[in-house]
């Protein structure tokens, strides 16, 4: 790349065609595209918004457009002008720019994640991310931690930047939307804790019903103080669980194992919250994916806090980083003793936000409504081929596997008085 008046220093990503580069300025200022090169800079466009001193890494629809736009204008381009993406010397900033470089360099580019931190540390060291605590925090998560877990989600489709939906995540990440994040797909949805009408922030059990059915979503796992009527949820089928621990506190060893008994044996999706559904929520989704997915406790956090900004605070990362050994152990004994195979690793077909699931998944419903109606048409067509005796019989066992009421069966009963032939009429 040729020397710029306001360009301190650069890096090449792609030979001769892409480079990231930190300008002489302190803010945001826009730099003249010249004969050979094409300067771009995101600072102003692509932001962060904290909640007290963090400041990144930024989310994954930040990331998701990035890899987007830089992907057409290196496309469009083609090699006839330098790429050149800059940002201030801003140290939020510039931390916040290398790691979109280094996301999309993992993401597009497919280049190792040490390898990508290599070249941009040749630059200068960057600031570490800080977590979303009130006061000043000691725990913080490298650039590496983000490469390295963008790159661990993207080995095991976690998410799919061909299949992603980005206005679903935008509009679900509203606080008056629910403020809700997807950290694994169709397994574990993190969001902000609900309430009874007229308290606090939140929005009441019977908001998310919708969302959780079109979802698959059969389990709801609360970690805060009782503050709505679980019966909400309950009644239409979707099992409660209550695993208290105080805010901003670890969960003790039975609250970790119950957790993850939990949500190992559960029939389909979860959701998971305490109040805000970021400190507690995120520490025990991130303990699972540390034991399923291998990944180490700031490469958890690092993927935590790109799906669900703010997540795990304070003490909650030291947890993680102490129970690491242990939660991997786990998890090779787990698949040892399911698949009799510690190296055989979960694959998802469809990442978060995908935007084919939910076409699949209406044909699958579509197909299988089909077969019912057909084998109901042939229950029927079998109970009128039955002379009297057989569908005395056929009528009398199923009432005596009605010990108590039981919608379903008595269902299924009345089918059957329904469906007799005139002359078997009782």
């Amino acid at each position: 790349m040729e020397s710029h008046e306001f360009i301190d220093k650069s890096v090449e990503i792609i030979k001769n065609r892409f480079y990231f580069s930190i300008s002489k300025f302190s803010s945001f200022k826009r730099l003249r595209n010249t004969r050979s090169a094409y300067f771009i800079c995101f600072d102003d466009e692509l932001k962060y918004r904290n909640f007290f001193q963090d400041f990144g890494p930024l989310s994954i629809s930040c990331l998701y457009r990035y890899c987007c736009k830089m992907t057409k204008l290196l496309s469009t381009l083609r090699g006839r002008k330098q790429v050149v993406h800059y940002t201030s010397h801003d140290p939020n900033k510039k931390a916040n720019a290398a790691y979109l470089v280094g996301s999309f360099a993992v993401v597009c580019l497919k280049m190792g994640p040490f390898d990508v931190y290599k070249i941009l540390l040749i630059t200068e060291p960057y600031k570490q991310f800080v977590d979303a605590l009130q006061r000043t925090s000691t725990h913080t998560i490298r650039l590496y931690d983000c490469f390295s877990g963008v790159a661990k989600a993207l080995q095991y489709n976690l998410f799919d930047f061909n299949d992603f939906n980005v206005q679903e995540y935008d509009m679900c990440d509203q606080l008056e939307k629910g403020n809700m994040n997807w950290i694994i797909p169709r397994k574990f949805l993190g969001f902000l804790g609900p309430t009874e009408p007229k308290v606090g922030v939140g929005h009441s059990p019977s908001f998310y019903l919708e969302y959780f059915l079109q979802h698959d979503i059969k389990t709801v796992i609360r970690l805060n103080d009782k503050h709505y009527d679980s019966s909400v949820f309950t009644r239409i089928g979707i099992e409660h669980h209550d695993l208290f621990f105080d805010d901003g506190s670890v969960p003790s060893m039975d609250i970790l194992v119950n957790f993850l008994r939990i949500t190992e044996t559960a029939p389909a999706a979860i959701a998971v919250h305490c109040k805000a559904g970021l400190g507690r929520t995120g520490t025990l989704i991130g303990a699972y994916l540390m034991k399923h997915y291998l990944m180490t406790a700031k490469e958890a956090v690092a993927w935590l806090r790109i799906c669900r900004p703010g997540s795990v605070t304070g003490a909650q990362q030291s947890f993680l980083e102490d129970h690491e050994s242990w939660l991997w152990r786990a998890g090779s004994e787990y698949r040892l003793r399911h698949y009799g195979d510690d190296s055989r690793m979960p694959q998802h077909k469809y990442g978060i936000y995908s935007k084919q699931w939910p076409i699949d998944r209406s044909r699958i419903i579509t197909e299988a409504r089909r077969k019912i109606r057909i084998n109901d048409f042939l229950h029927c067509r079998g109970l009128r081929q039955m002379d009297e005796k057989q569908y005395l019989r056929h009528v009398t066992k199923l009432l005596s596997t009605v010990r108590t009421f039981d919608d379903d069966k008595f269902k299924r009963v009345g089918k059957v008085f329904s469906s007799a032939t005139p002359k078997y009429k009782l």
